[in-house]
């Protein structure tokens, strides 16, 4: 079945979709609608697969006129089986008694024609209001408190990111951004808005690229939040924790590898270097695509899921300002550092990326 979308928030719309997908007679396949892709959905609550749970597929996620949901309710054993035209979708699932929600850590998710993919959802704890709360405040004194917590209680040292929207996948530094504290507290001022919130605890000294195992990952249930003049909203973000690497539930026609070894002027592998696609031929500012570390081979990998022309390098460390005599790695297979992408043309193995003083694009 598909929605005219509002504000997204799943967990409070279940009411509203559940009156509608009744007397329905194909809740997630409109009539005269081509099967285009497919997606095997599962709800996880505590190691099990949750009967029943909603599943929500949103695609233009956050605007206006253009947001688009299908919905797909789990059968008795936990898994739903919703249709979906090609392109990307934001994938999350939702119960009411009790009231659990999870949202895929890796949206969005490709969809192409003929193909399916198998996504498995991790639970947590949410009302079915959203866990947002507003109460009055001067003008002028409007902010947004909360704390993230996880299945061990609160989680100090979370970055709380506050996007305006999805055009950055909800990736990368915030429009602001807030640590919460020993108790997993986090008080910030914000200015009158509609705001996403997305909580990362990062084990590691990397501000930016893929959690590693024992990250924690928070999407708050009710996102987004609106503060109006004169409001302090009080909101709570559950957290999982990263129990494996990031990586892609789906077929490799849907993603595109970019591998290579990261080596000194001499030769030798580099440990510790991430590889990053920029957009940008300065590469300066935020990378599109990171890798992780890079182990004692020198060897990387990073996942592509959108086409274009990247330029390819490696830094020690992402996320703070380049430094002039830092050690840069470049791709030197092209005069401009420059790779192609092109979804289902194979994948790029070989591009090989060379640390030195002095490189600059």
């Amino acid at each position: 079945m598909r929605i005219p979308a509002r504000a997204f928030s799943p967990v409070a719309l279940c009411a509203t979709i559940i009156a509608g997908c009744a007397g329905a007679p194909s809740p997630n396949s409109p009539a005269g609608a081509p099967a285009a892709g497919a997606a095997y959905v599962r709800l996880m609550h505590r190691e099990r697969a949750v009967p029943g749970a909603l599943v929500t597929a949103v695609r233009n996620l956050g605007v206006a006129f253009q947001e688009e949901r299908v919905v797909a309710r789990a059968g008795p054993d936990g898994r739903a089986e919703i249709t979906l035209a090609p392109g990307g979708w934001y994938l999350s699932a939702s119960t009411d008694e009790p009231g659990i929600f999870g949202w895929y850590g890796t949206n969005p998710v490709r969809i192409r024609a003929g193909e399916t993919l198998e996504v498995t959802i991790p639970a947590v704890p949410a009302s079915p209001d959203g866990s947002a709360a507003a109460t009055p405040v001067p003008f002028g004194e409007e902010s947004v408190s909360g704390a993230v917590v996880g299945d061990g209680g609160a989680v100090a040292g979370a970055e709380v990111a506050f996007y305006l929207d999805a055009a950055t996948q909800f990736r990368g530094p915030g429009y602001l951004e807030v640590e919460t504290d020993e108790r997993g507290a986090f008080e910030t001022r914000v200015s009158p808005g509609r705001y996403w919130l997305i909580a990362r605890r990062r084990s590691g000294s990397q501000p930016f690229g893929p959690l590693e195992v024992g990250d924690d990952f928070g999407f708050h249930p009710g996102n987004p939040i609106v503060v109006r003049a004169g409001e302090r909203v009080a909101v709570r973000i559950p957290a999982v924790r990263v129990l494996k690497k990031s990586g892609w539930s789906g077929p490799s026609t849907l993603r595109t590898r970019v591998s290579g070894t990261i080596r000194d002027a001499a030769g030798r592998p580099l440990a510790g270097y991430r590889a990053f696609l920029h957009a940008k031929a300065t590469m300066l500012g935020k990378p599109e695509f990171v890798s992780e570390p890079s182990g004692t081979d020198g060897a990387y990998l990073i996942w592509v899921d959108r086409e274009g022309t990247y330029y390819l390098g490696a830094r020690a460390e992402i996320g703070r300002s380049r430094e002039e005599r830092e050690m840069l790695g470049l791709y030197r297979g092209a005069p401009d550092h420059a790779v192609a992408v092109r979804l289902g043309a194979g994948d790029l193995a070989g591009r090989d990326v060379m640390v030195e003083a002095g490189s600059a694009p």
